[in-house]
């Protein structure tokens, strides 16, 4: 079983300038096959998932990286899904959103406030 590079990240408690790194050049999501890895980056107290996506729950709570400002949440998408979707973020007791949208998969497409959209190109 393949390891994914946010469970990399992850697993070496990484501070703020790791994360820096580790976003550095990358284009957001992570598409690897079917399993997508959302990413957003900010300050919160929850950040959740909210999409339209067909048989998947369609709020999702996004795992916070701990140390970080870094939260994620990875997915499996149907192979030529076309999806949209955005981070409903809670801060100071307010609930506001962050939308994304994306492409089909495998070529998913999408960003958070301090990432890039550009479709990935690749077969599953």
């Amino acid at each position: 079983m393949r390891t994914l590079a946010i469970h990399e990240l992850e697993a070496r408690k990484p501070s703020k300038s790791d994360v820096d790194a580790w976003m550095k050049g990358r284009t957001f999501p992570i598409v690897d096959g079917t399993e997508v890895t959302l990413v957003f980056r900010g300050d919160a107290q929850t950040v959740s998932l909210r999409h339209w996506i067909f048989g998947l729950e369609s709020n999702q709570p996004l795992k916070r990286i701990p140390g970080t400002d870094l939260w994620y949440l990875v997915v499996e998408i149907p192979p030529k899904s076309r999806i949209e979707y955005k981070f409903e973020v809670k801060r100071g007791g307010h609930v506001g959103c962050s939308f994304a949208t994306s492409a089909a998969t495998p070529a998913v497409s999408g960003r958070s406030p301090r990432t890039r959209q550009r479709p990935w190109s690749g077969h599953a």
